[in-house]
């Protein structure tokens, strides 16, 4: 029997979806993303700062010379698409002419410009971690030279990348750097945060839309963008307390938690109120 278009076609169904269902596999789920883990040399790359990325091993020294630093934070932790402030201290910021920072194992580095915050007087790398990075840790790797071509040891700063938080999430941590992002939900209203920094003073900052609104200390501009670890005592302070600002979820839902974590058996916990 001759079979007609519409009947051959209702039996080339039949067979495809027998086909499948006999030889149907698992479905793997797809990850997407940078991994920290395995993915060094990609991560390296994608990292967004204001500098030259080139390709092989970062210059480093003995110390020689004029250059080097004193003091640098061992520890931060971000969530991927939040703009990072990592400070250093050198013995003499004038004589700084080049710096260097890699992903610890990446096949390539970024040389970056000097930036001056103008309340410590001393140089900081501004360093955006795309949002496109998955949650992971490892290490950024840092050198700086002088103007005579001496170039200092390698420094290690440990990076935790972590998720994304909101209302009902709280955070905690110790010494170090820690910028948080939160997703503080639909209603308009005053946001704010709870804060308990205990017995050792920490630093709190809030950034939202592009600005700074609350902060423990001094309120930060366009010029003045971290705090001096290890000058003045501004906005360090123990004990709870709650900072308050204005949140419009139709301007931005995201609100961004700069804590200073700068002396050793610090700990705190940060936790949001939602409007």
């Amino acid at each position: 029997m001759k079979l007609t278009s519409s009947q051959l076609l209702q039996a080339l169904l039949l067979a495809c979806i027998s086909f499948v269902a006999c030889d149907k596999e698992p479905l793997t789920e797809l990850v997407y993303g940078i991994d920290p883990a395995t993915q060094k040399d990609l991560l390296c790359r994608s990292l967004r700062l204001n500098g030259e990325n080139i390709k092989g091993d970062m210059p480093s020294g003995n110390g020689a010379g004029a250059a080097f630093v004193v003091n640098h934070p061992e520890a931060v932790e971000v969530s991927a698409g939040v703009l990072l402030f990592i400070p250093y201290e050198v013995n003499d910021p004038d004589l700084v002419c080049r710096l260097f920072l890699q992903v610890e194992g990446a096949d390539n580095y970024w040389e970056t410009l000097l930036t001056i915050d103008s309340s410590s007087q001393q140089p900081y790398f501004e360093i955006l971690i795309p949002k496109f990075v998955r949650d992971g840790d490892f290490n950024l790797v840092f050198s700086v030279g002088d103007c005579n071509g001496n170039i200092s040891p390698i420094y290690y700063t440990n990076t935790i990348v972590s998720p994304l938080s909101d209302c009902s999430s709280s955070i905690s941590g110790s010494v170090g750097i820690t910028v948080r992002s939160f997703d503080l939900g639909d209603q308009r209203g005053r946001a704010g945060f709870l804060y308990e920094m205990y017995t050792i003073p920490d630093r709190l900052d809030i950034r939202y839309n592009g600005r700074w609104v609350a902060s423990t200390g001094t309120l930060f501009n366009n010029s003045t963008l971290l705090p001096d670890c290890n000058g003045t005592s501004d906005g360090f302070v123990s004990g709870t307390g709650l900072l308050e600002f204005d949140y419009d979820p139709n301007v931005s839902r995201f609100v961004e938690v700069y804590i200073s974590g700068c002396n050793a058996g610090t700990e705190w916990v940060v936790e949001p109120t939602c409007p």
